[in-house]
């Protein structure tokens, strides 16, 4: 059998219903599955569309191959379905998860497991199933919800949670979902209801038929239309569940913009669960959250050029950030190994430095990959690093200094070397050129990342051309020479950036222009964010000078939140240079408030980073997760525990993440899942 789908849209409101059809394989006819997908949204001009999954048929009815036989019958009872919803106005939605139909649960004891669950004194205890005491005990997925103070919640709201130890059971099937009236952001909310059902689904983990449970009815509200998304979004929300109706079940998802609302609605699939004792989707019965992140920066950083990950996989890792209510995805698309950034202005520099003409990033890529994250609640800020980490891409040029330079290790802090020249004059040009690229690419972001670390003046030593010319101008070949040139580079590109997007702020890594000596003379606080890849404390650390002087900080310390820590070398025998590898729990106890003290404020939030020498696609969820989600906690809820707060909710989130496809990293056997309070010392 073949599945397709015609949607069917009336218009006055608007009311869409996506019918499924299934076609016998050379038999010509076709049955009418009724398994309506969407009903949803208003608007104020009456119309009427019809569409064909496949094709056949485009949006006017006066196509005749709309009214094949095969597809009347099922057209003209979705056509009911659109009059009998239109006076509603609401969504209703059903999944695969619906394929077979809900039956009555059966009082008898279950035979899945041999185990059930008892909460006691805030804890799951594994206990045997007997005759007796069945209906006294929960699954483990149940038994958190009704005994952990945050549920099943991950991060955990900061402001009010109050969640009953009264569970219902539910019937995801034709749960019904109240929209908004601005039509660009029920778009994304149907994105959202969308994922919504597709981590539902993967919850239920056999195929045994779907108990019945009480409707559960969702309204949206929303007090600003804004679609926009930067470091100031609002993305607060409030979640209300009231189940004291009988076999009903209200939930109130209200937000001040639509990332808000997207973080509700990711909060109330993380509160329903699945009972595999009674083949029961269940949630609290009465819930009231209240939730605002303390850090309005939260991100991931993603090395795509040392290693190619198709867009595919970023995709992945942007659904998976959404879970944890991640919202910065930093891409960091140029270094010296390759140059996959294929700019339309600029095809031969991804002609030439890409590793081959398929692990490349189109304009349609990117473009995509911001609209996919942008629905999600995730701003991608773009990196373009420079003057230093250039090389391939940019040999036919006469604008790089020591391209891969031998012995690489007295000029560079990896192969290849090469750093931009800064006394090329056409360099600025073409600079502005790529800004005014990337900035249309990636929607014009709040902020742009400048690179600007691991400079090295030896490289630039190595030209006669680059010697004479400091020379003529009275400077000398000292260090402190040198870092006059770099400071000539930055500010005339950062002129260039401004010049192509007036409104972005731009971030800088540390590096030697951070220094105490150099910073206020270089780098202007209003113009710049740092961020900190250095120690996040000690001698080493730029985080209180930084702090002191004024300068807004992304933490990114590399003794805790380098995800590539810990792994060999890829030049050498041993150990990499930021060894040992970083655990969840370091990650979650890397207090980012502790270290800005009174300053506080001028700390945006923190990136966890992976670098890509020793990681690819195939390594990419275990890299990341789950220590990317003890990141998440971190930032969203600033907890006052340390790890141990959140540990058994970790490891079920972790399970989660396994059902849903996310190779996610072991961090504990299995059967401290089910005994967590013994794997303690």
């Amino acid at each position: 059998m073949i599945r397709k789908s015609f949607t069917i849209i009336s218009v006055w409101p608007r009311v869409s219903a996506r019918i499924y059809y299934l076609i016998r394989p050379g038999s010509g006819t076709s049955d009418c599955d009724l398994s309506t997908d969407y009903i949803i949204r208003k608007t104020d001009k009456p119309s009427f569309e019809l569409q064909f999954s496949d094709g056949s048929c485009g949006l006017k009815m006066n196509k005749k191959k709309c009214f094949t036989p095969d597809k009347l019958v099922c057209y003209v009872m979705g056509l009911l379905v659109v009059v009998a919803a239109t006076a509603a106005v609401i969504m209703i939605v059903r999944t695969s998860i619906c394929d077979s139909q809900e039956v009555d649960f059966a009082e008898k004891k279950p035979i899945a497991t041999p185990w059930g669950f008892k909460c006691v004194e805030d804890k799951c205890v594994r206990t045997l199933i007997t005759v007796d005491n069945w209906r006294y005990l929960d699954s483990l997925s149940v038994c958190h919800l009704k005994c952990e103070k945050y549920g099943t919640l991950l991060p955990q709201p900061t402001i009010q949670t109050h969640i009953s130890d009264t569970v219902e059971a539910i019937s995801v099937c034709g749960m019904e979902f109240i929209g908004v009236e601005d039509e660009a952001v029920q778009n994304h909310l149907d994105e959202s209801i969308h994922r919504f059902f597709q981590h539902l689904e993967k919850k239920k983990t056999e195929k045994h038929p779907l108990a019945r449970g009480s409707k559960v009815r969702v309204e949206f509200k929303l007090a600003q239309n804004n679609l926009s998304l930067t470091l100031d979004t609002d993305e607060s929300y409030k979640l209300q569940i009231n189940g004291d109706v009988e076999h009903e079940i209200k939930v109130l998802i209200e937000g001040e913009t639509y990332f808000g609302l997207r973080h509700g609605l990711e909060s109330l699939a993380q509160l329903i669960v699945y009972d595999n004792l009674q083949y029961r989707y269940k949630m609290p019965k009465r819930v009231e959250i209240e939730d605002r992140p303390a850090y309005r920066h939260r991100g991931i950083l993603l090395d795509t050029v040392r290693q190619f990950y198709t867009v595919d996989s970023i995709k992945r890792t942007l659904d998976t950030m959404a879970i944890v209510k991640l919202n910065v995805f930093h891409w960091h698309i140029t270094d010296a190994n390759s140059y996959p950034m294929k700019l339309k202005n600029f095809p031969d520099m991804a002609r030439f430095g890409a590793y081959g003409p398929h692990k490349v990033y189109t304009v349609n890529d990117m473009k995509e990959v911001v609209r996919y994250a942008r629905v999600r609640g995730i701003r991608v800020i773009p990196e373009f690093d420079a003057p230093a980490h250039v090389a391939e891409g940019w040999q036919l040029t006469d604008f790089v200094t020591c391209y891969n330079a031998q012995p690489w290790s007295q000029f560079c802090a990896g192969p290849p070397c090469g750093q931009l020249d800064p006394t090329r004059a056409d360099l600025y040009n073409v600079l502005e050129g790529i800004y005014r690229e990337m900035n249309e690419v990636f929607d014009y972001p709040d902020m742009f990342h400048m690179g600007g670390d691991e400079v090295y003046p030896s490289c630039w030593n190595t030209s006669t051309h680059i010697q004479q010319w400091m020379i003529e101008r009275g400077w000398q070949l000292r260090r402190e020479d040198f870092v006059e040139l770099w400071n000539h580079f930055q500010s005339h590109a950062h002129e260039r950036l401004k010049a192509a997007a007036s409104q972005t702020r731009a971030i800088l890594w540390t590096g030697t222009l951070t220094e105490p000596n150099f910073v206020e003379r270089f780098l202007p606080q209003e113009d710049y964010i740092i961020q900190v890849w250095t120690e996040g404390s000690g001698a080493a650390s730029h985080v209180p000078h930084l702090l002191a002087r004024g300068y807004d900080l992304i933490i990114s310390n590399s003794d805790a939140l380098y995800l590539d820590c810990g792994f060999g070398l890829y030049v050498d025998e041993g150990v990499n240079w930021c060894s040992p590898y970083k655990p969840w729990s370091k990650i979650y106890n890397n207090n980012i408030t502790a270290m800005g003290g009174e300053r506080r404020e001028q700390i945006l939030g923190a990136e966890a980073c992976l670098w890509s020498s020793i990681s690819s696609e195939d390594s990419l969820d275990s890299r990341l997760w789950p220590r990317a989600s003890a990141l998440a906690e971190r930032l969203w809820s600033d907890p006052e525990t340390n790890f141990r707060g959140v540990e058994r909710r970790i490891l079920l989130h972790r399970r989660d993440l396994i059902n849903l496809g996310i190779a996610a990293e072991s961090i504990q056997p299995d059967w401290c899942l089910q005994n967590p309070f013994y794997c303690v010392r």
